[in-house]
């Protein structure tokens, strides 16, 4: 027989991997709520209308929204990830767990102004898109367990924000559980049987972030509203 180093784990990372996904979206359920209800808030009482009539023009109106919501998500993920570089993440680099977690907040602005073209009643939107934001992640469940999904189906499914940090949060969960953690030189790797990487999950939730702002833009111009008119669907192509 050969002699072999003995072979390390991180049980509580072992336990907690299916749940660790769950707990990041259960953290972002409330701001997607207080986030849908100010932005549709501010259509349902009219300020956005009469800003615009005083010559504010909609771009920087959105953007002022974009600004004030990544600030306060910012803030979020940096709680997030102190608590967690202690705890969960102890073998992690803490500014690549503050990178993943602060990109879905992106996606996660975008994804509010996506919802938010579909709703004029505040409550509403509160309301139908948290649940929406919800059920996004369940996708999740049937691309994780040993041979349920190839890696290009993972990434077709990171479409859906949630999903893709569900994803990303195995690949944390399994490095962490190795007693490597994520750092600078693993951020390509698969490990185990997740068949993603760090560095998928992060380039999907730009992408959903690029696609759902993109989309917000469109359907804000042509979805009919009570004030102006729309555009026609085609008016990028004239």
């Amino acid at each position: 027989l050969f002699p072999e180093p003995a072979f390390h784990s991180d049980d509580f990372l072992t336990v907690i991997a299916a749940s660790l996904a769950l707990f990041f979206v259960l953290a972002f359920l409330y701001p997607v709520s207080r986030y849908l209800r100010a932005l549709v808030l501010e259509k349902e009482t009219k300020i956005k209308e009469t800003m615009k009539i005083m010559g504010l023009s909609a771009w920087a109106a959105n953007l002022s929204w974009v600004i004030t919501m990544v600030a306060q998500s910012s803030l979020t993920v940096l709680l997030m990830t102190l608590l967690g570089a202690r705890t969960v993440f102890s073998y992690s680099n803490s500014f690549l767990i503050f990178l993943f977690l602060f990109v879905f907040s992106l996606a996660l602005v975008m994804f509010v102004f996506l919802v938010s073209t579909f709703f004029s009643k505040a409550k509403t939107a509160a309301t139908a898109g948290t649940v929406l934001f919800f059920a996004t992640f369940f996708p999740y469940y049937a691309l994780t367990g040993p041979g349920t999904a190839g890696s290009r189906a993972k990434a077709a499914a990171c479409l859906l924000a949630p999903t893709c940090l569900g994803l990303g949060a195995d690949v944390l969960a399994a490095l962490e559980g190795g007693l490597m953690g994520l750092q600078w030189d693993n951020i390509h790797v698969q490990p185990g049987e997740t068949n993603f990487s760090f560095t998928a999950a992060i380039c999907m939730l730009l992408l959903d972030a690029v696609l759902y702002g993109l989309l917000a833009i469109y359907l804000e111009a042509v979805l009919p509203s009570e004030f102006g008119t729309h555009l026609p669907f085609y008016f990028p192509l004239l």
